[in-house]
């Protein structure tokens, strides 16, 4: 019975911690630019099928004006995906993210897309192609000038994932999660988890 008691600590860590780190990583700020950058139209699904594909080498920029009043910067990019229903092994893609302004590098970053094996599958869905959702990346940063900012996303030489979109999400104005916050929503969620095992071997 005495494990009941930890579910107060349990349930407050876990929403000053991971719900808070959640909350304030991805929604924090303002969104001021929400657009597809890159993305191949021949993996798009029709009839539950997968187009015919052949080599993704498209590269895509696009200018984001950015001024120092809406430091601290988040760029997020979300992506989709067409996949059969049965995966065999894991597969990768990696495309290289560039902002740039007058010429000058601001920050390079990977993005990667992961789609895991699947081996095991109905009958029923066998052979389809369907719709997935991934996170590439993020990263945020200040500017020091205002002015039209260059992103550039190129792929490179690993493209095993069918990718049909890639986006970009900016954020002004972000937060970062605060420390003061979260750890002891960490150390809660700890002492719940620590309770509930210790009891729960004592009654059994």
């Amino acid at each position: 019975m005495k494990q009941k008691y930890f579910l107060i600590p349990l349930a407050l860590g876990i929403i000053l911690g991971p719900v808070y780190i959640l909350v304030v990583g991805h929604f924090s700020g303002e969104k001021i630019v929400e657009q597809r950058i890159w993305g191949d139209s021949r993996f798009a699904v029709g009839n539950h099928s997968l187009a015919a594909s052949r080599k993704q080498s498209q590269s895509s920029s696009m200018r984001i004006f950015l001024s120092p009043e809406m430091n601290p910067i988040r760029f997020s990019f979300p992506a989709q995906y067409i996949s059969r229903a049965v995966i065999k092994r894991e597969k990768y893609s990696r495309f290289l993210a560039e902002l740039t302004f007058d010429s000058q590098v601001i920050w390079q970053k990977t993005l990667s897309i992961n789609e895991k094996p699947r081996k095991k599958e109905s009958s029923s869905s066998f052979g389809q192609a369907r719709n997935n959702r991934a996170a590439a990346g993020d990263t945020t940063f200040h500017v020091e000038k205002a002015g039209d900012y260059q992103l550039a996303i190129t792929p490179s030489s690993l493209q095993q994932v069918n990718i049909s979109d890639l986006s970009v999400s900016v954020r002004r104005n972000v937060t970062h999660p605060n420390m003061f916050i979260w750890l002891p929503g960490v150390l809660l969620v700890l002492v719940g988890v620590a309770g509930f095992y210790y009891f729960g071997r004592k009654q059994s």
